[in-house]
C-alpha cells in the first residue's frame, strides 16, 4: 500500500507537469479597497484567478496565497484563501499592529505559480502606518522590478481589449453623513451581467502607489507582454526542479519533513497520523518517503481547525523528532530605492490616519463577515464507525485510575503496566481472544495517544465514557487491532501539547467578507449622533452585479471625514474582457 501511495503522488506530479506545460499559466489580479492602511486594521481584497492566454476566469487552483513582505527586515506574513468555482475569492487581510510605518509588498499567487519566474505573480505596494509609534521623517522606497521601456510600451499595444463602466455620482460634492447614490451604467456590447468589485475609499496623496498593477485593464496587458517577452528571449521556464510545487486543484496540500533531532537524518517509511479536536473521531495518515517528506490533502472542512500530528511506530521517540512544515512563501522581485522624505502634505496625511484609526478603534462597528462554522463535525460517524461497546464509569463504584477501571468494568479490554512499557489490548469480537503484541488504537477525546502512561491517572471523576471497537479493521493500509476511545469531562489536549507528545499546527484560512456595512443616517436621531464616524472606506462590495442596459445603483452614507474619495471598479467578464473604471468626489 505504501508503494501505491508513492505511485499516486508520482501520478499527481506527472499530471501537474502536463498541466504546467500544456495549459496556459494561471495568473492573479487583486483589487484592494485601499493602498494605505493603519496597523491593526484590515484590507479588503477581491482576487481574480485567470488564464493568462485566454484571459478567462480560471478555477483550476483552489487555494490562493497572499503574502505581505517587509523589504527592510526580510520577513513575510502569509495568508491563505479558498478560490471559488468562478475563479475568484475575497476576504479581509488583518494587518498586525506590530508592523512599522513603511512600504510593504503584497503578493498573490497559487502553489503552481511558484514554479515560475516570481515576476509573473501579482505584486503591489501598500503603505502601512503604525498607529502608535512616531511617524519617521523618511519612508523606505521600493520598486517592483524594473521593466524596460520596450516591454512597458508593448503593454499598451496588445490584443487584450478592455471596457469601462460609466460612473455617474448624483453629485460631485457631499456633506458629512449624507446619502450617496452612484449609478453604474453597463456598456451595451457587454454580456447581460458582469460581476465586479467596487471600493470607495479615501484618496491617497501618494501618487507612487498608482502603478501598472492598480487596474486590471492595464495589468493584464502588461503581464501578458512580460511573459511573452521572456518567452521570446528563452527566459520563460519553470524552476529547474519542474513541478516542485504541485497545483492545488483538489484542496490544500499540507506537507512537511520528519527528522531525527539527534542525527538530523530524515525518518523514512514512518507513519504520520493527522487528527483534529472534534466531537467525532477523524483520522488521516501518510507515510514519509526517502527524504522524510509526508503529504496530506485537506478539504475546506479542515479550515481553521488545529491540526494534530503524531507518529505511529516511529523508530525514534517523539521527543527526539522534528517536523518542519513546508513554508509556501514567495520571493518577489523588487528593488530597494533611496528613502523618500515625507513632505508636509504626506506627513499630515499619515498623522491623520493614525488619529482616525484611534477614534475608529473605540467607536467604529465591526464589519459583517461570513464566519466558517468550525463547530460542525467533519463527518457523521467516527472513522471506525459505531462502537461495539460503551462503558460509563459513573454508573459503577468510583475508581481512582484507568488501570482499575479496565480491570473491573471493561470486560473486553486489558491494560497491562510494566517497568518498560504499557499495553492496551482489545479482545477480538469473533474469537474472544486478546491479540498479544498488538496494541489497540487508543484515542483520548478523539486524539490518538501512544504513551499510555499519560492516561493511567484518569479515573471515574475524569472519564465520561469509554468506547470499544472489538474487531480487527483496516483503515487504508493501517491495520488496527481494535479501538479503545476515552472521552473525558475536560480537554486534555493542552496537556498533550505541553508534554510535547503531539505536534500541533494551525490551519488558518481567511474568512470571506462580503461587504462592509455603512451606517444608516436616514433617521435624524442617528444623523445627529455624537458618536464619531471616521470611516476611510465608505463602501466595499466584492460581488456587485452590473446588469446590461439598466442603471445599477450603489448607495451608502458618507462619514465625518471631509476629504476626497475615489471610486474604483475592477472586474472581468465571463468571456475575458477586463473591466475597470475610476472616479472621484468630495465630502466637505
Amino acid at each position: 500500500m505504501k508503494f501505491i501511495q508513492s505511485f499516486v503522488f508520482t501520478l499527481i506530479t506527472f499530471f501537474c507537469f502536463i498541466s504546467l506545460k500544456v495549459n496556459a499559466q494561471e495568473n492573479v489580479f487583486v483589487h484592494l479597497d485601499k493602498s494605505v492602511v493603519v496597523s491593526g486594521e484590515s484590507i479588503f481584497f477581491k482576487a481574480y484567478l485567470l488564464n493568462i492566454n485566454t484571459i478567462i476566469p480560471n478555477s483550476e487552483s483552489k487555494i490562493l496565497y497572499i503574502q505581505i513582505t517587509d523589504p527592510v527586515n526580510k520577513k513575510n506574513l502569509l495568508f491563505r484563501s479558498d478560490i471559488h468555482k468562478n475563479g475568484t475569492c475575497h476576504g479581509a487581510i488583518p494587518i498586525p499592529d506590530t508592523l512599522n510605518t513603511g512600504y510593504y509588498l503584497l503578493s498573490a499567487y497559487t502553489n503552481g505559480m511558484r514554479n515560475f519566474n516570481p515576476e509573473q505573480a501579482f505584486t503591489t505596494r501598500i503603505l502601512v502606518i503604525n498607529q502608535a509609534r512616531n511617524i519617521p521623517d523618511e519612508l523606505n522606497s521600493i520598486a517592483i522590478s524594473e521593466p524596460s521601456d520596450s516591454i512597458f510600451n508593448n503593454a499598451l499595444v496588445t490584443n487584450i481589449t478592455f471596457k469601462s463602466i460609466d460612473i455617474i455620482p448624483n453629485k460631485k460634492v457631499y456633506s458629512t453623513r449624507e446619502k450617496v447614490s452612484i449609478d453604474l451604467k453597463h456598456l451595451t456590447d457587454f454580456q447581460s451581467m458582469t460581476q465586479v468589485s467596487v471600493s470607495i475609499s479615501r484618496k491617497s496623496p501618494f501618487k507612487v502607489l498608482r502603478t501598472t498593477e492598480s487596474d486590471i485593464s492595464s495589468y493584464l496587458p502588461y503581464i501578458g507582454n512580460k511573459i511573452k517577452a521572456e518567452k521570446d528571449h528563452s527566459k520563460y521556464s519553470p524552476a529547474s526542479d519542474l513541478c516542485k510545487y504541485p497545483i492545488e486543484n483538489k484542496g490544500f496540500i499540507f506537507s512537511g519533513n520528519l527528522f531525527d533531532k539527534i542525527s538530523n537524518k530524515p525518518l523514512r517509511n514512518t507513519t504520520v497520523l493527522l487528527s483534529v479536536p472534534d466531537s467525532i473521531a477523524n483520522l488521516k495518515y501518510a507515510v514519509t518517503d526517502s527524504s522524510g517528506k509526508f503529504y496530506f490533502l485537506l478539504e475546506q472542512k479542515y479550515n481553521n481547525r488545529e491540526l494534530i500530528l503524531q507518529l505511529k511506530d516511529s523508530p525514534v521517540p517523539v521527543e527526539n523528532t522534528t517536523i518542519i512544515v513546508e513554508n509556501k512563501v514567495f520571493n518577489p522581485d523588487y528593488l530597494i530605492l533611496p528613502k523618500t522624505i515625507l513632505d508636509s502634505a504626506g506627513s499630515d496625511f499619515v498623522t491623520s490616519c493614525q488619529q482616525l484609526a484611534m477614534i475608529n478603534k473605540i467607536y467604529a462597528s465591526k464589519s459583517k463577515t461570513d464566519t466558517l462554522l468550525t463547530e460542525i463535525p467533519l463527518q457523521n460517524y467516527s472513522f471506525y464507525g459505531k462502537p461495539d461497546e460503551i462503558i460509563k464509569p459513573s454508573e459503577f463504584l468510583e475508581m481512582p485510575n484507568l488501570e482499575d477501571i479496565v480491570a473491573n468494568i471493561v470486560r473486553n479490554a486489558r491494560y497491562k503496566v510494566t517497568e518498560n512499557q504499557s499495553t492496551i489490548l482489545v479482545a477480538d469480537k469473533f474469537s474472544n481472544q486478546f491479540r498479544e503484541g498488538h496494541n489497540a488504537m487508543v484515542l483520548l477525546n478523539n486524539i490518538p495517544v501512544f504513551d499510555y502512561s499519560l492516561i493511567r491517572p484518569l479515573g471515574s471523576k475524569q472519564i465520561q465514557r469509554i468506547e470499544l471497537k472489538t474487531k480487527r479493521m483496516y483503515y487504508g493500509d493501517l491495520e488496527i487491532f481494535g479501538i479503545f476511545s476515552i472521552f473525558t469531562k475536560e480537554d486534555y489536549l493542552p496537556f498533550l501539547k505541553s508534554g510535547k507528545k503531539v505536534f500541533s499546527f494551525p490551519n488558518e484560512v481567511l474568512s470571506p467578507v462580503k461587504s462592509n456595512i455603512s451606517p444608516d443616517y436616514s433617521l435624524e436621531v442617528k444623523r445627529n449622533s455624537k458618536i464619531p464616524d471616521f470611516r476611510t472606506t465608505l463602501y466595499w462590495n466584492p460581488d456587485f452585479e452590473v446588469k446590461n442596459k439598466i442603471i445599477n445603483t450603489v448607495e451608502f452614507y458618507t462619514s465625518d471625514l471631509k476629504t476626497s474619495y475615489e471610486i474604483v471598479i475592477q472586474g472581468i467578464t465571463a468571456d475575458g474582457i477586463p473591466v475597470s473604471a475610476r472616479a472621484t468626489f468630495e465630502v466637505r
